[in-house]
Parts: structure tokens; sequence; C-alpha cells
């Protein structure tokens, strides 16, 4: 009776801790292919451009102006982002979870430009591209405790320092976010050569050696035609 009871909670063990991996294989997965996504769309921002013509405007719905607008935690573009010729706008946002805290998600929207200014775009539907994301620039704390005890908030304060998006200048120095395309500057929005995008997730699964939630922590950097 005792082997069987070693062997039974052994393989309940192995169990949950299979469940939890896999759990978290997919959570990275779905990062990873988010992120990619925005790589993706941030190297075909600005197509078509106002360089292609000769009479053109910002409000003109077949041109891209590029970048809109970004912040640490927000980013707004146009672009033929699918090959069809249509502009499209597109918006990703961090959203704060319950209490206006993290885990938050990160969505995108997009929708086909109209005419009229691109800082007013008709409100996308959007979709979640990236979930218990726990970076935010510090704007958000992060709610919950661990096992142990000890405040989310706490344990993983290095994490929600890192902004979503970072922006820097042909030289590689830092720009200073929020920049729109109406900010005269300098730097202006036009400054902005390259884009890094960082996204920290924390699993909402326990692992049971560590008896805390692992963090997944990515970073992509993007040279954009801006």
């Amino acid at each position: 009776t005792i082997v069987i009871g070693i062997v039974v909670a052994g393989l309940t063990q192995l169990k949950v801790r299979n469940s939890v991996e896999t759990s978290n294989l997919d959570l990275t997965q779905e990062t990873r292919s988010f992120m990619d996504q925005m790589v993706r769309d941030l190297h075909e921002t600005g197509y078509h451009t106002t360089t292609m013509y000769s009479t053109s405007t910002t409000s003109d719905a077949t041109v891209a102006v590029g970048l809109v607008r970004i912040t640490p935690n927000l980013i707004q573009y146009e672009g033929d982002l699918d090959g069809t010729g249509v502009v499209q706008s597109v918006t990703i946002t961090l959203v704060p979870g319950a209490g206006s805290a993290c885990p938050c998600t990160l969505q995108r929207g997009s929708v086909n430009k109209a005419t009229g200014s691109p800082m007013s775009p008709a409100t996308p539907t959007f979709y979640i591209g990236a979930e218990n994301v726990i970076n935010s620039n510090s704007v958000y704390a992060i709610s919950g405790n661990t096992p142990r005890g000890p405040a989310n908030n706490t344990v993983f304060a290095n994490y929600k320092t890192s902004p979503v998006f970072a922006a820097y200048d042909v030289h590689g120095a830092a720009i200073t976010l929020p920049l729109d395309i109406t900010t005269a500057g300098p730097p202006n929005i036009k400054s902005i050569k390259t884009i890094t995008v960082t996204i920290t997730v924390l699993s909402p699964n326990t692992d049971l050696q560590q008896r805390t939630a692992p963090v997944i922590s990515m970073q992509s950097e993007v040279r954009i035609n801006n």
C-alpha cells in the first residue's frame, strides 16, 4: 500500500508538472507569435508613402503616414500590411486588468484608413495578442501574491519597469516618448529609426519546485522606414 501510494503520488505530481510545462510552452509560443507579427507589421509601415506621389497629404486614404504615435505602452502606425493596396491603421495598446493593474493584455486592432486625420481613425475591433503581461514602464502595479506570500509587485518589480515600446534615433540614442505626428520637436516622430518591443509575461502556473510563477521575457529590435 505504501509503495502504491508513493507511485500514485509521483505520477500525480508528474502529470501536474507536465500540464504546467505544456501551458507555459503555449504561453511562450503565443507571445512569440504576436511579437513576430508586430515585427513584420513595423517593417511594412509607411507604404505607400507621400514620397511616391507628386501631390498628396497625410489625410489621403491611399497614403500611409508610417508611425502616427508612440508611447511606452501604445503604438499606432499605417501601412499596406497585407499587400492588397489598401492602407490600414493599426493600434497596439497595453490594457490593464482588474483593479487597473497587471497582469495586462496587449491588444491589436486594425481598420482600413479613411480620408481624414491619421490621429483620429475609426475605432478598430481589438483582439488579444499577448496575455499576462507585467511590464508597463511602471505605469501599472502587478496584482496578487506569490505562493510563498510576498506580493508579486515586489518580487517582480524589476520586470515592470520596462516599457513595451522604446524608440531610438539614427545614432542609437534613446528618444523620449510620447511622440506623435503633431509633435514639432526636435525630436519629432520622424527622428525614430529603430523601435524595440519588450514583452514580459508572468505565467499563471506555479513552478512546483521553485514555488513561484515563471517569468517569460522576450525583446525584438526593428529598424523602420521612417
